[in-house]
Order: C-alpha cells, then sequence, then structure tokens
C-alpha cells in the first residue's frame, strides 16, 4: 500500500508509511472508498433509479425486525444477472429495525407495503452474506443469521 501511494503521489513520511500499514486504517479507508463509490454512480445508474418506483415496507408480524449491515444494499432478481431497472430486480436497504426501502421496477399503487416473515428473512439474509458486519435489536435474530450465513 505505501508503494502505491508513492507511486501515485510523494514519498510518503514516517507518520503515513505507519497509518498505511496499520490494518484498522486499511480497513476505515476500504469502508470510506465503498462510501465514496457508492456516490458517484454513473449517470446511466441514476436515470434508471430515478424511473424506479421506491416503496417503503415493514414487517407484518411486530415481532420481526430488520438489521442494518455494512453492505447495506440487498439485490434480489429473478434471473441471475439480470440488470436493474428490470421488472424483478429490486434494491432493499434497511433503514431501522421495522423500516425499509426499495427500489422497484414495478408499478404498484400504494408506496407503502408490510412483508411477510419470510421477506423480512430474505431481507436479513441477503445483507447479512454481502456484510461483514451486522446489527440488530434482536440477539436471537443476529446469533441465527451468523450461524447460518458466516
Amino acid at each position: 500500500m505505501v508503494q502505491e501511494y508513492e507511486a501515485q503521489h510523494r514519498p510518503a513520511t514516517e507518520e503515513e508509511t505507519e497509518l498505511l500499514r496499520n490494518e484498522d486504517f486499511q480497513t476505515r479507508i476500504l469502508a470510506n472508498t465503498r462510501v465514496e463509490n457508492f456516490s458517484r454512480q454513473s449517470q446511466k445508474i441514476l436515470n434508471v433509479l430515478a424511473s424506479m418506483r421506491i416503496v417503503v415496507a415493514r414487517p407484518d408480524n411486530p415481532k420481526k425486525t430488520f438489521i442494518v449491515a455494512s453492505n447495506p444494499v440487498a439485490r434480489f432478481e429473478d434471473h441471475p444477472s439480470q440488470p436493474i431497472g428490470e421488472p424483478g430486480v429490486e434494491l432493499w436497504t434497511t433503514m431501522s429495525p421495522t423500516l425499509a426501502v426499495g427500489f422497484v421496477a414495478v408499478d404498484m399503487k400504494d408506496s407503502n407495503m408490510s412483508l411477510s416473515n419470510h421477506l423480512v428473512r430474505k431481507l436479513n439474509t441477503c445483507l447479512t452474506l454481502n456484510s461483514h458486519a451486522i446489527a440488530g435489536n434482536s440477539e436471537k435474530l443476529i446469533s441465527s443469521l451468523t450461524a447460518s450465513e458466516w
């Protein structure tokens, strides 16, 4: 990482060299890069997202909750490698234990919906599989997800 930095910028100071070799610093930089890249989507993707319907979902069952995850976007599709914007492709993120927001390609009468226990679990499972850290308000849920998905 130090050589790469020096090749692109300038010789690293002693302090910079120490930071670049620090595993915690590398992890933080990777996370910041992911956020930065996520915020710089191509105009084509932004146009597709703008054409999709935004829906808000809550669990049907008040005992079921969503998790939050280090990779906060779950993608669902009817067929592998299906392009975003086609019917059957959805992007979801959770906002709280009882609130999720999705981009869907189908026209729906209502922007609010309830998710069955199965769909709540599907969303939580997808977020868990794509993340290295998850959090939730149920220790039992977190234990179940990490035992079955990690």
